[in-house]
C-alpha cells in the first residue's frame, strides 16, 4: 500500500480481512516514506513481516503514484496491490476492499469481514484507569484557529470536569511543539507512543487527519473539529460522522463548525457513552 498514513490505517481492515481468510498473518510492503509507522504495524497479530521497498518512490499525486512497487519477491502465494485506483468511492475503506476483491482468487473478503466494530490497532494493555484523559491531537494546518479553539475547549472542559486530566499531543518540530504552553502536553517521539496516548484516552479531539484514523482504529471515540471544507467529504468517514465512534462537530444549522461551545458539547456527549 503506497498511500498516506491515514490512508494506510484505513486500508488495514482489508488487510486484516485477507489475513483472516487466509488463516495466517500476511506481509505488508510499504514505500520508504512510511518507515516511521513500521514498529506500530509489526505489533499487530494479523501482520507478519512489514517491510519497506527501497525502490518504491511515490509522489503526492491524486491518487498517489505509482500505486505498485517496481518488483515483489517471487515467494508469495498471492499479492494484493491495495493502492487507490482513483478517487476512493464510496469511501476509503470500501474502495480498498473492492480493490482487493478485484484481485482475489479463491476466498474473497466481503464487507462483513472488515469487522469495523473491532479495533484493528491494538497495544498491550496499560491497566484499567478511572480517570481516562481527554486527548487533543491536531495538525498544524489552520494552527491559530485550532489553538484558539483548543484553549477555549480546555477551559470549558476544566469547568465541567475539574478532576479530569487532559493530554495535548504534539510531534517534534510542529507548531504545537514550538508555540504552545507546557501544561498537559505529551510529546510523542514515535507512532507507538502516539498510539499509547490515544488508546488510553476517553475521547480524542482531533481533525480529519491520521490521528483521527488512529483513534478509530484503536476504538477511542473521536470528535473532529475540521476547518478545511475539503475534508468534510463523506469518503473520509467510513463509519459515518455523527457518532458514536466519529463525530464531526456541527452547529445549529447542521454544518461543520469550529464554535468552541459546540465542540465542548460534542466532547461531553461522547464522554457519557461507553467505549466500544
Amino acid at each position: 500500500f503506497p498511500g498516506k498514513f491515514g490512508d494506510l490505517l484505513w486500508a488495514l481492515p482489508t488487510v486484516r480481512a485477507i489475513s483472516r481468510r487466509e488463516g495466517r498473518p500476511v506481509d505488508l510492503c510499504l514505500a520508504p516514506r512510511f518507515q516511521a509507522i513500521v514498529p506500530l504495524l509489526r505489533s499487530q497479530p494479523y501482520l507478519h513481516a512489514v517491510w519497506v521497498h527501497a525502490g518504491w518512490t511515490v509522489e503526492d499525486a491524486a491518487p498517489i503514484a505509482p500505486r505498485t512497487p517496481p518488483s515483489i519477491p517471487d515467494v508469495y502465494d498471492a499479492v494484493y496491490h491495495l493502492g487507490y485506483r482513483d478517487w476512493p468511492l464510496p469511501d476509503v475503506v470500501r474502495h480498498t476492499l473492492a480493490t482487493a476483491q478485484q484481485q482475489a482468487g479463491g476466498e474473497t473478503p466481503q464487507e462483513a469481514d472488515l469487522d469495523l466494530g473491532t479495533p484493528w490497532i491494538t497495544l498491550p494493555s496499560v491497566g484499567a484507569t478511572l480517570r481516562r484523559p481527554l486527548a487533543v491531537a491536531f495538525t498544524d494546518e489552520h494552527f491559530e484557529l485550532k489553538f484558539g479553539v483548543t484553549t477555549l475547549v480546555l477551559e470549558q472542559y476544566a469547568r465541567r470536569a475539574p478532576d479530569q486530566p487532559y493530554r495535548v499531543l504534539y510531534t517534534a518540530g510542529s507548531r504545537w511543539d514550538q508555540e504552545t504552553w507546557p501544561l498537559g502536553r505529551a510529546r510523542s517521539a514515535d507512532w507507538l507512543g502516539y498510539a499509547a496516548v490515544l488508546q488510553d484516552a476517553a475521547v480524542v479531539l482531533t481533525d480529519c487527519s491520521a490521528a483521527h484514523v488512529l483513534a478509530v482504529a484503536l476504538g477511542t471515540p473521536a470528535v473532529l473539529m475540521e476547518p478545511n471544507p475539503h475534508r468534510h467529504n463523506a469518503v473520509f468517514y467510513p463509519l459515518g460522522d455523527r457518532g458514536p465512534q466519529v463525530t464531526l462537530v456541527r452547529g445549529i444549522d447542521g454544518l461543520p463548525t469550529w464554535d468552541s461551545r459546540h465542540v465542548a458539547d460534542a466532547i461531553e456527549a461522547r464522554l457519557k457513552e461507553p467505549r466500544r
